[in-house]
């Protein structure tokens, strides 16, 4: 609880809303996440090995839709509307109307395309 609301406070300053589902993603994690795992959440930064619970809390906004899954792999597309604030996926950064395919496997982020950088 004491993290969460180090968090809540730091994310009064820095800019970025603590939305609910970014504050109940922080707030269930156990271990609780370090200071740089949160700073990447509120930067909407994704690596590989990120889980599709973290990109999805760290990505919110951003429609992110199953086009197939084979068991432990499974690919989605996501997609950044308009007005969403712009997404970082590994070192490629992803504005509005911008795409991503993910393939996860074994629920870890394993490969990523950028297939539209959008609007940055």
């Amino acid at each position: 609880m004491k993290a969460l609301a180090l968090v809540l406070l730091a994310g009064c300053s820095s800019g970025p809303v603590l939305t609910k589902r970014l504050g109940d993603y922080i707030a269930h994690q156990n271990p609780p996440l370090t200071s740089v795992e949160v700073d990447r959440l509120y930067a909407r930064q994704t690596q590989l090995g990120d889980t599709l619970e973290r990109v999805q809390a760290a990505w919110e906004g951003c429609e992110i839709e199953l086009a197939r899954n084979d068991g432990s792999l499974a690919i989605y597309d996501a997609h950044v509307p308009y007005g969403t604030r712009k997404i970082h996926v590994g070192a490629e950064t992803v504005g509005e109307n911008g795409k991503v395919i993910l393939t996860f496997d074994h629920k870890q982020l394993k490969f990523f395309v950028v297939l539209d950088a959008g609007l940055r």
